[in-house]
C-alpha cells in the first residue's frame, strides 16, 4: 500500500462528507488511487494516524510566527 492510498483510505474513512479532489499524472497512479477505494484501515491504524496528524512536524514547531 503507497502513502497517497493510505491517505485517501483515511480521509475516506472519516464520518464527515469529504471527497478528496485526486490528481495524477500517469494511468498507474489513477489505478493505484482507484485501489484505495477498496482499502479499509484497521481501527489500529485509524488511532495512529489521528494521534500523529494532531502532531506538529519539527520543522513547524521551530517556525516563529
Amino acid at each position: 500500500m503507497t502513502i497517497p492510498q493510505i491517505a485517501l483510505a483515511y480521509v475516506l474513512s472519516q464520518p464527515l462528507n469529504i471527497f478528496p479532489l485526486v490528481g495524477a499524472r500517469s494511468g498507474d497512479e489513477i489505478t493505484a488511487n482507484l485501489q484505495s477505494l477498496d482499502t479499509t484501515l484497521t481501527q489500529e491504524e485509524m488511532a495512529w494516524l489521528d494521534l500523529n496528524s494532531s502532531q506538529k512536524p519539527a520543522s513547524m514547531k521551530s517556525a516563529k510566527r
